[in-house]
C-alpha cells in the first residue's frame, strides 16, 4: 500500500486511511501526513481521553468532512456536507458553556447568543434553567474561584 500523494509506503511507519469507497478497482490510499493529519504523541492521548463523547464525534465528523472534501471524494457532496455541518451544530450545543455574567454580577446571559437567563428577580431559579430558551445551548452554572 502506498500513499497516491507521496508516494510512500506503509512500511514507511505512517497510517493509512483509503480515499475511494471498499470495492474500488485502483483504490487510493492516504498518508495521515498528506491528510494534515498528526501523529498520535502522549500529549494528543491525553487530551483525546479527555473529551466528552461530543466532544469526540464532532472531532471525527470534522476531520471526515474535511479530509472528504480536500480530497475530492466521490461520496462527498454538499447536501452531506450540510448535514454533517448540522449534526456538529447540534453537538456542539450540547457541551456545557459557562454562563456570562455581568460586570455587576446582577445577570446572568448565554454565553452564545447573549440572552438574559437570570436576572435579579428571578436569580433563585437559576438551577432550573439547563438550556438556553433562545439558542438551544447547554448552560454550565458552575463558578470558577
Amino acid at each position: 500500500m502506498k500513499c497516491y500523494k507521496c508516494n510512500r509506503s506503509i512500511e514507511s511507519g505512517l497510517s493509512f486511511r483509503p480515499v475511494d469507497a471498499a470495492g474500488t478497482p485502483g483504490r487510493r490510499w492516504i498518508c495521515n501526513e498528506c491528510q494534515g493529519i498528526k501523529e498520535e504523541t502522549v500529549e494528543s492521548v491525553i487530551q483525546e481521553a479527555i473529551m466528552t463523547d461530543q466532544e469526540r464525534a464532532i472531532k471525527v465528523l470534522r476531520d471526515w468532512n474535511d479530509g472528504c472534501r480536500d480530497l475530492g471524494c466521490e461520496i462527498h457532496t454538499d447536501s452531506i456536507s450540510d448535514a454533517i455541518n448540522v449534526a456538529i451544530y447540534a453537538l456542539e450545543k450540547q457541551i456545557p458553556n459557562k454562563v456570562h455574567m455581568d460586570k455587576l454580577g446582577n445577570d446572568a446571559a448565554c454565553p452564545i447568543c447573549k440572552t438574559v437567563l437570570a436576572d435579579d428577580e428571578i436569580w433563585s431559579a437559576k438551577e432550573h434553567i439547563i438550556y438556553c430558551e433562545n439558542c438551544g445551548q447547554l448552560i454550565d452554572w458552575s463558578v470558577e474561584e
